[in-house]
C-alpha cells in the first residue's frame, strides 16, 4: 500500500499532471483515480450542476435528494467519459 499523497490530490484537482511510469507506480489509488479521470476539468461539470440547483431553488422546486443524486451522477458520468477517452486514445479501440 502506498502512502497517501495529499499534495498530488490538490495538484490533480488544479491541473492534469504529466507523470512518468515510475511516479505512477508510487501513487496511492485516489491520486491515480484523480489523474486518470482528469478531475481538474470536473469543476465545469460541478458548476453546471450547481447552477441547475440554484435555478431549481429560485423556482421553489429544489430537492436535496434529487440534487445530490444528479450531482454525483454527473461527476461520475464525466469521470467515466474521461476514462473511456483515455482508453481509446491509448489502445485505439
Amino acid at each position: 500500500m502506498h502512502a497517501i499523497n495529499f499534495k498530488m490530490w490538490g495538484k490533480s484537482l488544479k491541473t492534469i499532471p504529466r507523470i512518468s511510469k515510475e511516479e505512477w507506480m508510487k501513487l496511492d489509488i485516489v491520486s491515480k483515480w484523480l489523474i486518470s479521470t482528469r478531475s481538474a476539468v470536473s469543476v465545469m461539470t460541478a458548476i453546471s450542476c450547481i447552477i441547475g440547483g440554484l435555478l431549481a431553488f429560485h423556482s421553489g422546486t429544489f430537492n436535496w435528494t434529487n440534487f445530490a443524486v444528479a450531482f454525483i451522477g454527473l461527476i461520475f458520468a464525466h469521470a467515466s467519459n474521461n476514462l473511456i477517452n483515455g482508453l481509446v486514445d491509448k489502445y485505439g479501440l
